[in-house]
């Protein structure tokens, strides 16, 4: 098992590569998710994370789903 780099209430932060590039994934169990404001929340993360670029916020590379949890590729700071 890889540990993670980072602990969240809602899951934990690893350290990865995707295209040569250091990435943080965000892995969101999506157990954690038992309403629906706290799914809300996180589309919304994803969607302003689109919408706005800033050096100070960290990009959202990608991201993908499961059945059980949910995976933000994010630059690694």
């Amino acid at each position: 098992d890889v540990p993670p780099i980072g602990k969240g209430n809602w899951g934990d932060v690893y350290h990865g590569e995707k295209a040569g590039q250091n990435i943080a994934i965000k892995v969101l169990n999506k157990d954690r998710f038992t309403n629906e404001g706290l799914k809300q929340l996180v589309i919304r993360e994803i969607t302003l994370n689109v919408k706005y670029r800033d050096k100070n916020i960290v990009e959202i590379i990608d991201f993908a789903a499961t059945k059980d949890r949910v995976y933000l590729m994010m630059e690694y700071m």
